[in-house]
């Protein structure tokens, strides 16, 4: 019956009498008794007319309230669910869109399909592509999810409305293909991109693609859901003017990225030529098998041919709209952008683009006057293409003639060379994917980690196929790499990451590989503690990005940051400000008010000023960051618990022990949940958790939390670890609190001994370890050593609130208690 039911709704969705009935024939051939039951109640549904959509078309009225969001308006309807303008009133304040499935029709086919889209968006991490924030269920149990809001119109209209000419659509259309690109990247295919889904609005005064409704993604490389009701036979699923031949057909098996590729190139069709690659309306009342042939069996008209065909006062209002003549515009969408639309639109999938990013680089091409892929490559057309770009450089005469033949055929062998190196690419390309696929890392390593064996078998695979493919086993052999890092297994991190970097430097050229590979490196020095060795990779990183993005790219602001925590590492709190500075004014241009990465800067440059002793400018920076984190992420990421300890340690200096206390109970279980009871982080955050414990003279409690962080980071960690030293250095601070000095003694000498490989001689870490060494010796009635060591550590922690000057007034207390001692042992 469910299946009856599912069908029903498919049915019911299609207003035409003829095409209902042809879906039947289809979907009921072999079940009379099913489709005569289908048939009663769709004529019942009939005969019902609105009675039930009248009392009630969505359950939720303007007012009504969905956990933390109250929903304002409807703004969209689509098949099976309703999208609201919401507003968020917890943790930040902010209008969403939320999407909740319709009454009545939260089949299992439904909600399966539902929450595919909000797994497929939750994939997603594209400036380009609307971003998920939450979801959840209403007190009625319809699943729910809640989007960025895009205030935007369709790609087509908007280009329409400002009269934009070809080249300015053009570049539009590529930040589509590049969020594509980035979904195809995730395994997931969109289904059914269409003028509506392709939204533009402006965003630090620029117009910003926004690519909407993953409602009927496929996962390319497995289920989003495991529910089979997304892998039965259905009703038409997208929108058929922009459906791909392929995906016509009542089964989907053989869908893949290049049907979203043909969708793209009916959305390009329509924004060049203003016409639709297939006859709208007819489509709108024609039936099943009349809409199949049309998709798959009818001609696509080139876009110049279809705008000579119009009217002349359509022809003139199409170029009026593009500002430019007709004639122009005809002759301009004639020969390259022609073929570049018809290669898209191709009947047969393998003769498309094998890639969005191979679509978006002939448009690239096209506007930069070279010649497209799309096109066969004759000699005339390179040296047309040619002279075009050049057209200062050729003469007339004779000589020129001569000049040109020489050119074009330089030209023909380079271009040759550039086809064969563009297939390789694809081939190479496809391997890669299959790979990183393997890994199942998502983006986010933190949160899916990978089978042991599979990373193993995966580094082993790229060496033996790739070897002599060095820019193929860098990109592999990093991702391995870095998932190893993002556990905290360094161990097995650096042998693959620098593996990796040699790849890299053999690839002989600029390559955004190498530069991810030393930053990968680079932060996995700085967490060994060898942070003047990571300076150097995290300078030639940012060189490397600033070269190949320019100044305003969040690859550059990611070097930015991690150059800032190594010089923030080293104490060197001037230098790391203004990186950090610079890295939050580039997040917060090209990717929004809102985003993860802008968090994180937050954070950074928060902890920068509360180490500085500023902690009244720290505070709503890492408040802030929390927020953020919160929103974009989740509370369950390891950014949220980073993000609350941050906080928690500036509570602690400002004499909040109590909520200190609060935000680490909250983020050292987060912590354990996210990345597991052995990661590095979780003894970091027990010992954050001891010093508060200490502070408020809990000290069996705090020596119970460091008895276990110690012997966890030394085994993740290493010997010779700074975080294993600030902990003997917390741990020692316990001993002297109980009168063990002796043990402090013991703890405080190999701290110091580490902090000095990463730190030198210098800083507050080093005078702070001095300070409680000192005291120690001092209990031990060492008097002349104690002393040695206490006036150094005067000299080095400064009058400053924060982690630098903590040690500061119990410093001058020691030295005060010294004298004393001095003068108790003078003879009488």
């Amino acid at each position: 019956m469910n299946g009856e039911r599912s069908l029903f709704c498919a049915a019911l969705e299609l207003t035409s009498p003829t095409a209902r009935a042809a879906f039947l024939d289809e979907a009921c051939a072999d079940t009379p008794d099913s489709r005569a039951r289908l048939e009663s109640l769709l004529r019942a549904a009939a005969a019902a007319g609105d009675f039930l959509n009248a009392a009630e078309p969505h359950a939720e009225l303007p007012g009504t309230r969905i956990d933390r969001y109250i929903l304002r308006e409807p703004i969209g309807e689509g098949g099976f669910g309703v999208v609201y303008r919401a507003e968020q009133e917890q943790p930040v304040r902010r209008n969403v869109a939320l999407k909740i499935i319709k009454l009545g029709m939260d089949t299992r086919a439904v909600v399966a399909r539902f929450e595919a889209e909000r797994q497929a968006l939750a994939l997603m991490e594209h400036p380009n592509i609307a971003r998920v924030f939450d979801g959840g269920a209403t007190a009625g149990g319809r699943p729910y999810f809640v989007m960025e809001l895009v205030s935007g119109v369709p790609i087509t209209r908007f280009c329409d409305e400002r009269k934009l000419p070809l080249a300015e659509r053009l570049e539009l259309f590529l930040q589509t293909c590049r969020a594509v690109h980035h979904a195809h990247q995730k395994g997931v295919i969109h289904r059914d991109l269409k003028p509506s889904n392709v939204l533009v609005a402006f965003a630090d005064g620029r117009p910003v693609v926004k690519v909407i409704d993953f409602g009927i993604a496929k996962a390319t490389h497995e289920p989003l859901t495991s529910a089979p009701a997304l892998t039965r036979q259905e009703a038409i699923i997208g929108t058929p003017a922009y459906m791909s031949p392929e995906q016509i057909g009542l089964g989907h098996a053989h869908v893949d990225t290049r049907s979203d590729i043909y969708s793209l190139g009916a959305v390009l069709h329509e924004l060049l030529s203003g016409t639709p690659l297939l006859d709208l309306a007819a489509l709108a009342s024609a039936s099943h098998p009349d809409v199949q042939r049309a998709i798959c069996d009818s001609e696509p008209a080139p876009p110049s041919r279809r705008v000579a065909a119009l009217s002349p006062e359509a022809r003139r209002g199409a170029g009026a709209r593009r500002s430019c003549t007709p004639e122009r515009l005809i002759a301009d969408l004639r020969g390259d952008l022609d073929r570049i639309v018809l290669k898209c639109v191709e009947k047969d999938p393998g003769r498309r683009y094998e890639t969005t990013d191979d679509l978006a680089r002939d448009l690239v091409r096209f506007l930069h006057h070279e010649p497209v892929q799309a096109r066969p490559r004759t000699p005339g057309y390179r040296a047309a293409k040619f002279i075009r770009r050049r057209r200062a450089a050729v003469t007339v005469a004779a000589a020129a003639a001569v000049a040109l033949l020489s050119i074009g055929f330089y030209h023909t062998q380079r271009i040759s060379a550039e086809r064969d190196r563009a297939q390789s690419e694809a081939r190479k390309a496809a391997k890669v994917s299959e790979l990183l696929t393997e890994l199942v890392t998502a983006g986010d390593p933190f949160r899916t980690p990978s089978p042991q064996g599979t990373l193993e078998a995966s580094a082993a695979r790229v060496r033996r196929e790739f070897a002599t493919q060095p820019d193929v086993r860098a990109e592999i052999l990093n991702a391995v790499g870095r998932v190893h890092l993002r556990r905290g297994d360094h161990e097995k991190a650096l042998p693959i990451l620098t593996e990796a970097l040699a790849a890299g430097r053999e690839i002989g050229r600029l390559d955004v590989r190498l530069a991810q590979t030393l930053s990968d490196l680079g932060v996995l020095r700085r967490e060994k503690g060898e942070i003047a060795a990571a300076i150097p990779l995290f300078e030639e990183t940012l060189a490397l990005r600033r070269q190949l993005w320019g100044n305003d790219h969040n690859e550059v602001a990611i070097s930015l940051v991690e150059l800032g925590r190594a010089h923030s590492s080293l104490e060197r709190l001037e230098q790391a400000e203004p990186l950090f500075r610079e890295a939050l004014a580039i997040r917060q241009k090209v990717l929004g008010p809102e985003h993860r990465e802008i968090a994180v800067s937050l954070g950074d440059l928060g902890s920068i000023l509360w180490q500085k002793g500023e902690l009244a400018a720290a505070e709503p920076l890492l408040l802030g960051s929390l927020a953020m984190h919160r929103s974009t992420v989740g509370n369950e990421h390891p950014n949220v618990a980073q993000a609350l300890a941050n906080l928690a340690l500036l509570r602690v200096d400002q004499g909040d022990l109590a909520a200190a206390e609060h935000l680490l109970h909250e983020a050292l279980p987060a912590t354990r949940r996210a990345l597991g009871e052995t990661h590095w982080r979780t003894a970091r955050q027990l010992g954050n958790l001891a010093l508060v414990w200490r502070k408020q003279g809990r000290f069996r409690e705090a020596a119970a939390a460091l008895d276990e962080a110690l012997p966890l980071a030394r085994k993740t960690l290493g010997p010779d670890q700074p975080l294993i030293a600030a902990l003997s250095v917390e741990r020692a601070q316990v001993h002297l609190a109980e009168g063990e000095a002796a043990a402090a003694e013991l703890l405080l000498r190999e701290a110091l001994r580490v902090q000095r490989l990463s730190y030198g001689e210098s800083g507050w870490r080093i005078g702070t370890t001095k300070s409680v060494l000192g005291a120690a010796l001092l209990a031990l009635g060492r008097i002349g050593a104690a002393e040695t060591l206490l006036v150094e550590a005067s000299r080095a922690l400064p009058s400053v609130p924060g982690p630098r000057g903590r040690e500061t007034q119990p410093t001058s207390a020691r030295l005060a208690a010294l004298q004393h001692a001095r003068l108790t042992a003078l003879p009488r």
